[in-house]
C-alpha cells in the first residue's frame, strides 16, 4: 500500500485520538476493557462497544456502563450516537443519540455501523451497503455513487472515508474511498477492513483482515 505507513502492533479496532495521535485497541487482551468497536471523544477519553454488545465510557480512570449497542460513533463536537440491538427491518439496527445521561428515542432510520460529523450529524451504513447522512432537519438522505462495509469521519466535513464493498486483494481487503463532494468519490490507494479518521489532519487509518492498521501518509 503506497502512501500508507504500518503500525508496529495487530489491533482489531482503532480510532485516532482528537490530538491527532492513534489509540490503538487489540481486542480482548488489552486488559482495560474488552471492547470490539471503538470511539473516542474530544477529551480523548474511549467509548467501546464490547463482544456482548455492551457500551462503556471511560472518564480517564474508570469505566461507565452505557447500555447495549453493536457500534459507537462520535464527533468531533461532541455527540455519540450509537448502532443499537434492537432491529430495524430484517438486517439493520435502529440508531439513537446519547443526550449526556440516557439514549434518546430511536430516530427514522438504521444500520450496521456508524460514524458522526463535526456538527454532530450521523452517517450510516446498513446491511445492503448504502451510505446515509442525516441533513439539519433530521431526516436522512442516501450518499449515491458507493456501497460501503465502514465508515469514518475526521474534523472537518471533507474527511468522510469510506470502506467500500469493493474487493482490495485476494485475503478479504476492501478498497477504500474519499468523499471529495456531493456524491463524488475519490478511490485512494489503500484497503482494509476497518476505517478510522485523523480529526487533525483528516487522514485516514485502516485496519487491514490480518489486523495490522495502516496510517496514510499522503
Amino acid at each position: 500500500m503506497d502512501d500508507w505507513r504500518k503500525q508496529q502492533r495487530t489491533v482489531s479496532a482503532l480510532v485516532v485520538k482528537r490530538s491527532g495521535r492513534p489509540q490503538l485497541y487489540p481486542g480482548l487482551d488489552r486488559g482495560e476493557m474488552d471492547g470490539v468497536q471503538i470511539d473516542v471523544d474530544p477529551r480523548g477519553h474511549p467509548w467501546t462497544v464490547t463482544q456482548s454488545n455492551d457500551i462503556y465510557s471511560s472518564n480517564g480512570t474508570s469505566w461507565t456502563y452505557r447500555g447495549k449497542g453493536r457500534d459507537i460513533g462520535i464527533g468531533a463536537n461532541g455527540t455519540v450516537w450509537r448502532i443499537e440491538v434492537n432491529p430495524i427491518g430484517t438486517s439493520d439496527y435502529k440508531i439513537s443519540k446519547w443526550n449526556g445521561s440516557s439514549w434518546n428515542a430511536a430516530v427514522n432510520g438504521g444500520g450496521v455501523r456508524i460514524d458522526v460529523d463535526p456538527t454532530g450529524l450521523p452517517w450510516v451504513v446498513n446491511s445492503a451497503g448504502d451510505i446515509w447522512f442525516m441533513n439539519d432537519t433530521g431526516n436522512f438522505t442516501q450518499a449515491q455513487g458507493l456501497k460501503g462495509v465502514d465508515i469514518g469521519i475526521g474534523g472537518t466535513l471533507g474527511s468522510v472515508y469510506v470502506v467500500s464493498n469493493e474487493p482490495y486483494s485476494s485475503y478479504g481487503n476492501k478498497k477504500v474511498y474519499h468523499l471529495t463532494g456531493t456524491n463524488t468519490w475519490k478511490l485512494t490507494n489503500g484497503g482494509g477492513v476497518r476505517i478510522s479518521v485523523d480529526y487533525t489532519t483528516g487522514k485516514p487509518w485502516v485496519v487491514t483482515y490480518d489486523g495490522t492498521a495502516w496510517a496514510s501518509t499522503n
